[in-house]
């Protein structure tokens, strides 16, 4: 029972690391995108 429930664990630990990763991922390239286009305005206003 307790093998299993590690098992399990171990099995979940990876699953959810991948699907944060990938969140994570998704996040930072969605603000960096935001990032862009907010800044770009600025910087062309800029110079």
């Amino acid at each position: 029972m307790g093998l299993l429930l590690i098992a399990s664990g171990l099995i979940w630990d990876e699953m959810s690391w991948a699907i944060g990763v990938g969140i994570g991922v998704m996040v930072v390239e969605i603000l960096t995108w935001a990032g862009l286009i907010i800044a770009l305005p600025s910087i062309f206003g800029l110079f």
